[in-house]
């Protein structure tokens, strides 16, 4: 571990670097000092016209719960998070709350 946070430190001290990962890595202490605490992972993905936003969060969810399920249990749950993804939660939770009130 002290090899890893060595070379991140060094890592953090290339403004590029930290401009485009110092918020991936969290930390007990300051910097990369202290116990890790979590860290982000970014994937890109190219969207074919056809895919509605609907099926990507799925194939996603999909591929988190796999993750998930082959993970060591130290490693934690990875999550997803997602500016493109938020419209999908938004209807999801429109569509839940107003069948519910039907409901009642």
């Amino acid at each position: 571990q002290s090899d890893f946070a060595g070379f991140v430190s060094l890592m953090m001290e290339n403004s590029n670097f930290r401009r485009l990962y110092g918020g991936d890595i969290g930390t007990t202490g300051p910097g990369v000092g202290g116990e890790f605490v979590f860290t982000s992972l970014t994937f890109l993905q190219e969207v074919r016209g056809g895919d509605s936003r609907e099926d990507l969060l799925k194939r996603w969810e999909n591929f988190v719960n796999d993750l998930n399920s082959n993970a060591p249990a130290k490693a934690g749950h990875a999550v997803i998070y997602g500016n493109a993804f938020n419209e999908v939660y938004r209807k999801n939770a429109i569509l839940s709350t107003t069948l519910s009130s039907w409901a009642l």
